[in-house]
């Protein structure tokens, strides 16, 4: 039998998304060799061991419509090469989300390989295509051309799995995001952490923190409440110098 090599692309910062880290992982425990394609942001942590190849795929322009297109073109090539390269293995192609999905398509129909799609949201309704109904309508035009003749796909919940099989009338399989199981030896204190021990702590975390996802909001609402509270954000996204510059404004340097 021939060795099997699963070939992951997402756009997002390889180490920090944790649901391809656990597929990756998945795939790793079934025995597939698992090579991750992803995009080189300026958090990337190369520090971090993982037990598979990852590429980062260097795009000059940072959350624009060249951004995307010039990724999708990078990882078409990737994706190519990779495939020629490995020809003599068992292949999965596996896309994350709708902005790695046409490159991925291309390749399987080329090489007549099995094609996972993994979609994380409802892409064509985030925030960020609103108001903008050029990009939006590209993007649809993409998902409502391939999703079609896909086999199956999975998404992150029953809803959109639901949303999904009622547009495009092909199975949706519900994988759900749930945090991988950490044994902690010691709970740090508040004072290890510097944070005051009369505060009521509220978090947001997560890479991320993007435009029209409640942050905004988030540090609105805080000069509403009393100085009893305290509010840490805590991760990364294309909202947090708005986030910092709205903090300034409001004068909410003591809560957050």
């Amino acid at each position: 039998m021939k060795p099997r090599i699963a070939i992951i692309s997402v756009i997002s910062d390889v180490y920090t998304d944790q649901r391809v880290l656990r597929t990756a992982g998945v795939l790793k425990e079934l025995n597939c060799e698992v090579l991750i394609i992803g995009r080189r942001v300026t958090s990337c942590i190369p520090h971090i061991q993982t037990n598979y190849t990852i590429y980062h795929l260097q795009t000059i322009f940072k959350k624009t419509a060249f951004m995307y297109a010039v990724f999708n073109f990078l990882l078409l090539c990737k994706l190519f090469f990779l495939v020629v390269k490995y020809r003599k293995k068992h292949i999965l192609l596996y896309a994350n989300d709708l902005d790695t999905l046409l490159p991925n398509y291309i390749v399987s129909k080329i090489f007549s390989l099995p094609l996972v799609y993994d979609s994380h949201e409802i892409f064509t309704e985030v925030p960020e295509l609103q108001h903008k109904p050029f990009r939006k309508k590209i993007w649809k035009s993409i998902e409502k051309t391939i999703i079609p003749k896909l086999p199956f796909a999975i998404t992150v919940n029953e809803s959109i799995a639901e949303y999904y099989q009622s547009q495009y009338r092909i199975p949706f399989y519900a994988i759900r995001n749930i945090s991988a199981q950490i044994r902690v030896e010691k709970l740090k204190s508040r004072s290890e952490l510097h944070l005051p021990d009369s505060k009521k702590i509220i978090i947001i975390q997560g890479t991320g923190i993007n435009i029209h996802r409640g942050a905004e909001e988030l540090v609105e609402a805080m000069q509403y409440l009393n100085d009893d509270y305290l509010l840490l954000i805590v991760g990364g996204g294309d909202v947090v110098n708005t986030l910092k510059k709205q903090t300034a404004e409001l004068n909410l340097h003591q809560k957050i």
